[in-house]
Formats: structure tokens, C-alpha cells, sequence
């Protein structure tokens, strides 16, 4: 056998090999379970639909947070996309699984979130919402009681997670200009 055929056998069994290893759902780190508790992780872990919208990410703070209208938290709801099923929850509970998308880097101060996600399990939700401007997450899995809410955040700026995030915008919002301007990595 030429060297190159053993070659091109290589890749031909290693390829597909490597594709199932990064299609597989990862198990979460025990620092992400803590981060996000084990309500969000439930909730998460076996969502059956997501509600999209793009947010207002300057209407939560000073004077804008009197504005009428709809939010998710503490941002007004500029529109809403079709709900994404299965398949895209799990996509997202795969990127909100890895230590990247919070830990590798501090939260910058700003947080005008363009993009939020409220992921369901049955009754049970999460609020999730994207600032690609700073590459920061929030998450807030709503409860009866306000005061019992879990929140979580952090940064995937510079991390493959924004790469992926983008991506997941860009299904939801496919005829969005501002999102389909968004690049998968920050120049």
C-alpha cells in the first residue's frame, strides 16, 4: 500500500470519529454546576422549546427603566423570533455547559444585552440573556418567589463560546441585520 492511501485511510476513520467527539454533549464541570445550581441545570439540561428576542440592552438602566412595554429582566423586549425547539435548547445548554463561556475571563462593566433566550422545561424557565458587545451572559431561573431567584454570569469574551453564541443568534434571528453582522470573533 502507497503511503498517501494509508494516509487518506486515516483520515477517512478519524474524521468521523472526531465529529461524534465534538457533537457529544459534554458533562458540565462541578464549577458549573455550582455556578448555575441544580434548578438551572435541570431546566436546562432537558429543555423542550426556547422563546427568542432581542432586547433594548440601554433600556435597563436610569431613566429608560420607566419606559413602558415588555421585558425580559430588566430590558424591553424589541421583538420577538420564532420559538426554536429540542434541538436548539440543547445546542445552547451545550455552550451554557462550559466552563469557558464564564470563567476564562473578568466580566467587563457594561451589560446591554441584545439578544435573550427564555428556555423551557415544561413550566419551568430560564432566562437567558447576551450582550455581544462585552461577551457577557446572565441567567436567572424564575421562581414563585422573587426573592428565591438564581442568577449566574460571566464572560466568554476571547473563548470559543462567542463563536458558537453568535452562531445560535444567527439560527434564531436569521433575517436580523444587526445580528447577522455579528462575527464570531472580536476583532
Amino acid at each position: 500500500m502507497k503511503p498517501w492511501w494509508i494516509f487518506l485511510l486515516l483520515i477517512a476513520v478519524l474524521v468521523p470519529i472526531a465529529w461524534v467527539q465534538l457533537r457529544a454533549p459534554h458533562e458540565p464541570s462541578d464549577r458549573v454546576k455550582e455556578l448555575l445550581g441544580p434548578k438551572v441545570m435541570a431546566i436546562l439540561s432537558d429543555a423542550d422549546r426556547v422563546e427568542v428576542f432581542r432586547v433594548d440592552g440601554y433600556s435597563g438602566y436610569g431613566d429608560l427603566r420607566r419606559k413602558p412595554g415588555p421585558r425580559m429582566g430588566d430590558f424591553l423586549v424589541l421583538g420577538q423570533g420564532d420559538d426554536q425547539g429540542k434541538r436548539f435548547a440543547r445546542d445552547l445548554a451545550a455552550v451554557l455547559f462550559k466552563d469557558q463561556t464564564y470563567f476564562d475571563n473578568p466580566r467587563d462593566k457594561c451589560f446591554w444585552p441584545g439578544v435573550a433566550y427564555r428556555v423551557w422545561k415544561d413550566k419551568q424557565r430560564v432566562d437567558v440573556l447576551m450582550c455581544f458587545l462585552c461577551d457577557n451572559v446572565a441567567l436567572t431561573a424564575k421562581d414563585d418567589d422573587p426573592g428565591k431567584e438564581k442568577w449566574a454570569g460571566g464572560s466568554f469574551l476571547g473563548t470559543s463560546s462567542r463563536s458558537l453564541l453568535v452562531r445560535l443568534a444567527k439560527r434564531a434571528f436569521p433575517n436580523d441585520p444587526e445580528i447577522i453582522e455579528l462575527t464570531e470573533t472580536k476583532h
